[in-house]
């Protein structure tokens, strides 16, 4: 449980950090139970403001996170706060009565409507930061440009790929025949939804080894606790190549121990391809 509680207070300070929507949320509460007679959703507003209320505190956020269970993180509790919708019955209140009150006098009514956009505008979150959007670009034109190569290489009738996650992320989008040991829910278990599926051991031994590849460019990588032992590169190609891989691709940074290792396991040279080492086993 305390794990549960940790999570809902990070969770929360960084909820609030990728948008001012929470406060604009809580102005809204405020305003309709405080700020007007009326409330012709009562039922709404009730419901509204007790999730709410449940979804800042850690102890009721822990309890709704234990009951979403682990496959999601924080963020997805606020799907059971009606945040756009409510935001926008307080929006439409204040401004509908506001201008009931001053009822033709547009100079009064037209920089109101024009603050209350603004406000409803720098409260939200645009998206990624443009760095973000801009490495996701370049990710994309990377990936893209050696599956293009590497497909134009591969003479097969099938295509099974095991490389780098900045390669595997964008696989199956660029050509949804190539096959994968594993996908992106490895790394992103809220990706497996409600199905709690799970990988097999030595798959998950396969993505992280392939990462550590990636980082570290040395073959051998040992594992954290509870039980240490080495991962050794001949062994994670023997398991690759059980489970269909006919294509590797590792990254450019690789050690010449590393590479000297993996050809001498496939019998076939590695082929340089923008950045990476490529092996095809035909």
């Amino acid at each position: 449980m305390a794990e549960y509680l940790q999570s809902a207070w990070t969770g929360w300070t960084g909820y609030t950090d990728n948008g001012k929507l929470p406060a604009l949320l809580m102005a809204v509460l405020l305003f309709l139970w405080f700020g007007r007679k009326k409330r012709e959703q009562a039922p709404f507003l009730v419901y509204t403001s007790v999730m709410t209320v449940c979804c800042i505190l850690p102890v009721t956020a822990a309890l709704l996170m234990l009951y979403q269970t682990k496959f999601y993180r924080y963020e997805w509790i606020w799907s059971l706060v009606p945040v756009t919708a409510i935001i926008a019955y307080g929006l439409t209140c204040a401004w509908t009565e506001y201008r009931a009150e001053n009822k033709g006098q547009w100079k009064k009514t037209v920089p109101v409507t024009l603050l209350l956009l603004t406000l409803l505008l720098f409260c939200g979150s645009l998206g990624g930061t443009l760095w973000d959007r801009d490495t996701r670009k370049e990710e994309r034109i990377t990936a893209y440009s050696v599956l293009e190569q590497l497909s134009g290489r591969y003479s097969g009738d099938t295509l099974c790929l095991w490389a780098p996650g900045e390669i595997m992320e964008y696989a199956r989008e660029k050509d949804a025949g190539i096959l994968l040991p594993y996908g992106r829910n490895i790394r992103n278990g809220f990706l497996n939804a409600y199905s709690y599926d799970v990988y097999q051991e030595d798959t998950v031994m396969l993505e992280q080894w392939m990462e550590h590849m990636s980082m570290t460019g040395e073959p051998d990588m040992e594992t954290e606790l509870p039980s240490r032992y080495v991962v050794t590169l001949e062994t994670c190609v023997e398991k690759a190549l059980e489970q269909g891989v006919n294509c590797i691709l590792i990254t450019g940074e690789a050690s010449d121990n590393a590479l000297a290792r993996i050809e001498k396991v496939l019998e076939i040279k590695a082929e340089a391809l923008e950045g990476y080492y490529l092996f095809l086993v035909q």
